[in-house]
């Protein structure tokens, strides 16, 4: 097949020759205003920034308190080094029970309030910083309620008081099996409530948090098990239960330290059930465990209230320092008459921690003296907590019932400092 011819008349040539032109001048004015660079030209009226940082991450503000990373020491890059010295407060309660007569008190047409339990209470514990009781029952609603499992709702009334954390480091922990620890510690997770006593895994037996810039470890432990609970979980198999274990619990405090801990707080469940005096087996873990490096020991168990004590010992760096140990702080909840049982007391005191001497500085103790109080309302009877030496408190009781709230405070003032009521 031939090739076939493409012929241009005069007008196309014209027109190509036109078109060759324009693109030649077109070419020639970019050149002169770009420089032939075109894609380095910055935009009329925007001027050239550095990228935009990355925010700063605070810390909640919610009582000046935000949980911090799990227990192990991470590299962090370097950061302004915060006051030499900072300071918060403490307040801590004794043990939380929950048996029938008060389960039948706060039960009301299928639900149950224990809001009213603790109106005497006011901001007693929700002022502090971190407040603190320990819990000496599950609360586990998949199971029948008695002595040691007590309804949900009772942590609701724990968390309007104003706690922050609760121990479950109790002989009872186990005593539903580990079913009911979990969902027990399902009802705290549900409830922003901290739990202390438990081991999981490798991990510590408490929380790591921060409080207005002091990192503080909280770890709680019990000095065995009941029947039941061994019972059910096989002397606990699984090692969930902190025990009282001098080694172990120096081990943890080093591990607490090592993590970044500036304040180490214990909750030791010890002692002999309405004893009212300290054994001396006791103290002498309690120096121990000073040693080791706690510099604040909350003892529970007795139901009774026992002395408050400053000791000095030696840690491992040579130094000196200062402990305190409550041994016991009683009862904040139960239902039994006996005058020493139903005196419980609030401790209030503050923290504050050097970072030029590294050293913890605890101030004076404050005690609240409290009552359990009973009294009969309209035919059943009407429990209360309230504070003995607070007129406002004890409105409403009767001639009786106040008589036996001031017994309460000479019972706690002699067992903290051997002191009479004035």
């Amino acid at each position: 097949m031939g090739s076939a011819r493409v012929r241009f008349t005069r007008g196309t040539v014209i027109a190509m020759i036109a078109a060759a032109a324009l693109l030649l001048v077109s070419a020639f004015f970019l050149l002169m205003v770009y420089g032939g660079k075109p894609e380095s030209v910055s935009l009329p009226g925007r001027e050239e920034t550095a990228p935009e940082a990355e925010p700063v991450q605070t810390p909640s503000e919610d009582r000046g308190e935000t949980p911090l990373p799990a227990l192990t020491a991470t590299p962090r890059p370097e950061t302004t080094a915060g006051p030499e010295r900072s300071s918060f407060t403490i307040a801590a309660a004794g043990t939380v029970n929950v048996p029938r007569s008060i389960r039948e008190f706060a039960q009301d047409t299928g639900h149950y309030d224990f809001s009213t339990l603790f109106l005497g209470l006011g901001s007693t514990l929700s002022d502090a910083d971190l407040s603190l009781a320990t819990m000496e029952t599950l609360a586990d609603s998949t199971q029948a309620y008695d002595t040691v499992n007590a309804p949900p709702e009772v942590l609701d009334a724990l968390r309007t008081l104003g706690l922050d954390a609760l121990s479950l480091g109790t002989e009872h922990v186990l005593d539903k099996g580990y079913e009911g620890l979990d969902h027990t510690l399902s009802e705290f997770v549900s409830r922003g409530l901290d739990a202390l006593g438990i081991r999981g895994g490798d991990g510590l037996p408490g929380t790591m948090i921060g409080i207005q810039g002091i990192r503080v470890a909280l770890l709680g432990y019990t000095y065995g098990l009941d029947e039941e609970g061994a019972a059910q979980t096989n002397k606990d198999a699984r090692g969930f239960a902190a025990l009282l274990e001098k080694e172990r619990i120096a081990a943890d405090i080093a591990a607490a330290r090592a993590a970044g801990a500036e304040v180490v707080i214990l909750m030791p469940h010890w002692g002999i059930k309405n004893r009212t005096d300290t054994p001396e087996s006791v103290r002498q873990l309690a120096g121990e465990l000073a040693q080791a490096g706690a510099d604040i020991i909350l003892g529970a168990h007795s139901n009774v209230v026992h002395e408050i004590e400053r000791l000095e010992v030696t840690r491992a760096d040579g130094r000196t320092y200062e402990t305190l140990i409550c041994y016991s702080l009683g009862s904040l909840l139960n239902d039994s008459r006996a005058p020493e049982n139903s005196a419980g007391v609030i401790l209030r005191l503050e923290l504050a921690y050097d970072r030029e001497e590294r050293r913890t500085v605890i101030g004076e103790p404050e005690i609240i003296p409290l009552y359990i109080s009973r009294q009969e309302e309209e035919g059943r009877p009407f429990w209360r907590i309230v504070e003995a030496e607070n007129e406002a408190s004890l409105t409403g009781l009767t001639a009786a019932e106040r008589s036996a709230a001031a017994q309460a405070s000479a019972i706690v003032r002699e067992a903290l400092y051997g002191e009479d009521l004035p």
